[in-house]
């Protein structure tokens, strides 16, 4: 987890890449598009929680 917050777009890259084949020789459909976002907006609320965590416990100190 810490690794993903040290480097946030490095990791989320190298999960996309995940998603992708590079031999596919079809364009991306609907829900191709839909899985990518899906996946994107899951790493960003993530990162958004992670984010809010720090400025809560920055507030408490």
């Amino acid at each position: 987890m810490t690794e993903y917050f040290q480097n946030p777009e490095e990791s989320l890259v190298s999960k996309l890449k995940d998603s992708f084949d590079p031999r596919w020789n079809r364009p991306a459909t609907l829900g191709d598009l839909r899985n990518a976002l899906i996946r994107i907006d899951n790493e960003l609320a993530s990162l958004r929680y992670y984010i809010d965590l720090q400025a809560f416990n920055t507030k408490q100190k």
